[in-house]
């Protein structure tokens, strides 16, 4: 996805509430979510769940996602700090 992109839902000029009243309270919160997510496809390995912008994605393409979105969230807010020119993500022997 672009860096920028905007999803089509979401306000286009303002952030959404805020759920949790901390951070620690959102990380605690994430953690919950994202074991849930791990034990449903433990329990059902060749589900693909629905993403409203890419369709149906299977496990292993979730946790790519996953690790995309997170990334650039951690970057967005100075939590992760990489120079973009030097990750080779397509790394061959």
């Amino acid at each position: 996805m672009p860096k920028d992109f905007k999803h089509p839902v979401l306000p286009k000029d303002m952030l959404l509430s805020l759920k949790c009243s901390t951070l620690a309270d959102a990380i605690g919160e994430l953690n919950v979510e994202l074991g849930e997510f791990r034990e449903y496809f433990r329990k059902n390995p060749e589900v693909c769940l629905v993403n409203p912008i890419m369709g149906e994605l299977s496990f292993s393409e979730w946790m790519i996602f996953h690790n995309c979105h997170f990334t650039h969230h951690y970057n967005q807010f100075g939590l992760l700090f990489y120079k973009e020119k030097e990750v080779n993500l397509l790394r061959t022997k």
